[in-house]
């Protein structure tokens, strides 16, 4: 179990710009309070925030942002400000996989299709009420498996388009994650019934399995596998982040009546155990007005990011973790992803990012954006340059999930 840092501790690593209200620098070998750029040689995996960051300018000229006085605070505070429309330069050439949902498009009978995207072209999974796709992973024979939901509110694994109900212990089920390990298919997610609460578990070849609990209420929301064959999924119980190893329950808050959850785990080149997600800002004796910290536990040892913010996935690259997500400012929310030799922000009026996913050294993130019209609009990221899946005049769509190969 992890403990909270001091406010002296917080002090330590948090700088908090004032008028972006969006960077927190901080190291990640050791923990909270370690050097920015720590964890030394040796293949040690430490979580690095570079001093180099970028400001992507992707939006339109009217946006406060974009103003001459703006670019003259961010560059004093390090920050790059990079030509309109960069062309992303990739060192690997790949098929991009996007899984997630369309609707208000009078083409689909429901108002809610799940859906995915294979380099652009968009394939319609269900055309019946209410299902979405929630992830996606594509195998190394090109079998493309997809869950999420159904329209009976079902969990749902679709393999080439075809839909297989997950079973279960109660009446509805919603899946998050899918990974394949040793030819099984596994997937995170949860089970309710009629009294709405939910219960963390995992299916592997569509046997449900559920996770120990403590508290009301339990989500898993991402799946790993390290190298010797355990099995890590990240999520909360009781209002509290925690993860699983191979279904053991292992609390990463102490049970303060301020919460948190887990998003994603993953285990660096170190042996250590690297989750990401957020907490109250109470729980970290800051201002309940900031709302959620963005914030990553190694080892179990907490260390914040970012005030206002949420961390959605974390990846290996090399020897270092790129974390992305999204920066909160007054309900006006900015996909961010934290790379290894960068910051990348979108600044997008009410973007967010779902789920990324590394090649090489390229970053790709998945995620939304609003629109004037008010539909959202399915996007990507591409080493921080933004490509749209789909047109806001023609329907509302969300993207999920993203798989490359």
């Amino acid at each position: 179990m992890s403990k909270k840092p001091n406010k002296g501790e917080i002090m330590r690593h948090v700088l908090m710009f004032a008028f972006l209200t969006m960077l927190v620098a901080c190291g990640g070998g050791g923990g909270a309070g370690a050097p920015a750029g720590g964890g030394g040689g040796g293949g040690d995996t430490s979580l690095s925030i570079p001093r180099d960051h970028y400001i992507f300018k992707s939006f339109s000229d009217t946006f406060s942002f974009h103003s001459e006085s703006f670019k003259g605070i961010a560059k004093a505070a390090g920050f790059k400000i990079l030509d309109d429309d960069p062309t992303p330069i990739l060192t690997v050439q790949t098929d991009v996989y996007v899984a997630g949902f369309a609707e208000n498009d009078t083409d689909y009978v429901g108002p809610r299709t799940a859906i995915y995207w294979k380099n652009g072209d968009m394939t319609v999974l269900d055309d019946l009420n209410n299902s979405q796709a929630n992830a996606i992973y594509v195998d190394s024979d090109d079998t493309v498996y997809v869950v999420g939901m159904d329209q009976t509110n079902k969990g749902a694994l679709w393999v080439n388009g075809v839909l297989t109900v997950l079973t279960g212990s109660a009446d509805y089920a919603e899946a998050f994650a899918i990974t394949k390990y040793s030819g099984d298919v596994y997937i995170a997610g949860n089970t309710y019934g009629g009294d709405d609460t939910r219960h963390a578990g995992y299916w592997v070849n569509n046997v449900f399995h559920a996770l120990p609990e403590n508290g009301s209420n339990s989500f898993a929301y991402s799946i790993f596998f390290d190298d010797s064959g355990s099995m890590y999924i990240a999520g909360s119980t009781g209002g509290y982040a925690v993860y699983w190893k191979d279904g053991e329950l292992v609390e990463l808050q102490e049970r303060t009546g301020h919460g948190g959850l887990a998003k994603s785990v993953i285990m660096g080149n170190d042996g250590s155990v690297y989750a990401t997600g957020s907490v109250d800002a109470e729980y970290l004796d800051l201002s309940p007005d900031l709302g959620i910290v963005a914030v990553y536990w190694k080892d179990g040892q907490i260390t914040q990011l970012s005030l206002g913010s949420r961390i959605e996935s974390v990846h290996k690259q090399g020897d270092s973790l790129v974390l992305t997500g999204d920066w909160d400012d007054n309900g006006t929310r900015v996909a961010l992803v934290w790379g290894a030799t960068d910051l990348y922000s979108s600044l997008e009026l009410t973007s967010y990012i779902t789920a990324s996913a590394i090649n090489g050294t390229d970053i790709y993130a998945s995620g939304v954006l609003g629109s004037d019209n008010g539909n959202h609009i399915a996007a990507i990221w591409v080493n921080g340059v933004k490509k749209d899946l789909s047109d806001p005049l023609v329907m509302s769509a969300d993207a999920n999930a993203i798989f490359v190969k």
